[in-house]
């Protein structure tokens, strides 16, 4: 009872009230490992890095080879002031598990700060074929399309994503300048219409 009750309060990110109990399981059961990963991945959650990253040595001295421990470890310090650390080390996740999202979602973050847009538009779109996107992924697509003057990909992304916002849609200036840029005129007229005055 007392894992189903950690379990639940985890899922829903109730990560302060899910502390205890899983300090509980593992006073029970040490070697516990997916105690001993949520219990780090809740701290780091709520930004407690130095017990986040105790707990996740102590993860690794249980499973020194599990790819699960690599993956959560990396996710916390690409989270934190130290982000450059995690990169190697999602480089290799992603070689091992191409389909990781977490992983792929953290690593396209690492190369957008690292100005490697190109790298990080590849990225998005490995994330964009394995599950469906939401609008503001789309915007981002778009947004760093657009920079690289990859005028097609861009149109693409943020028509996606204002077929997915409607009218909460608020990229009508680019949109419309990117349509300028194709040579789509009344495309460009009707989303430069779009355009507030206010904007």
């Amino acid at each position: 009872s007392l894992i189903k009750q950690a379990s639940g309060l985890f899922v829903r990110g109730e990560y302060a009230r899910v502390i205890p109990l899983l300090e509980k399981l593992i006073a029970e059961d040490t070697h516990n490992l997916d105690a001993v990963l949520r219990l780090a991945t809740a701290h780091s959650s709520l930004g407690h890095d130095e017990r986040a990253l105790r707990l996740f040595e102590r993860a690794r001295e249980i499973a020194p080879q599990s790819s699960d421990v690599r993956t959560y470890l990396a996710l916390h310090l690409a989270r934190g002031r130290d982000w450059e650390e995690a990169a190697p080390m999602l480089e290799r996740i992603v070689s091992e598990s191409p389909d990781r999202l977490p992983a792929l979602e953290a690593l396209a973050r690492i190369r957008e700060r690292q100005g490697r847009a190109e790298e990080a538009m590849a990225l998005l779109r490995n994330i964009h074929a394995l599950r469906s996107p939401t609008a503001p992924e789309l915007n981002r697509l778009g947004d760093l399309a657009m920079n690289l003057g990859q005028t097609p990909t861009a149109i693409e992304a943020f028509e996606q994503a204002r077929t997915l916002e409607a009218k909460a849609f608020r990229r009508d200036l680019e949109l419309g300048v990117l349509y300028l840029a194709a040579r789509r005129f009344e495309d460009a007229r009707d989303s430069l219409d779009r355009v507030p005055a206010s904007h």
